[in-house]
């Protein structure tokens, strides 16, 4: 798999490892986060532990021409 890189124009970057997920855990106290490729998409899901409000969450989009 190659990805183009932002920083170097028209530049491709090689031998990038595609996993099936990750998880970031709490990426705000209590909160943690999968990002996971399906249907030909980039999806993610917060995931809100017991006695955690889901107030803490702030997602702010920026570049993209679309949100489904």
């Amino acid at each position: 798999m190659s990805l183009l890189s932002r920083k170097a124009k028209n530049k491709s970057v090689e031998n990038v490892h595609f996993y099936k997920y990750l998880l970031h855990e709490n990426i705000f106290s209590g909160i943690d986060l999968t990002m996971y490729y399906a249907d030909q998409l980039l999806k993610y899901d917060l995931i809100v532990h017991p006695f955690i409000s889901a107030k803490k969450i702030q997602v702010k989009y920026s570049g993209q021409q679309h949100l489904f």
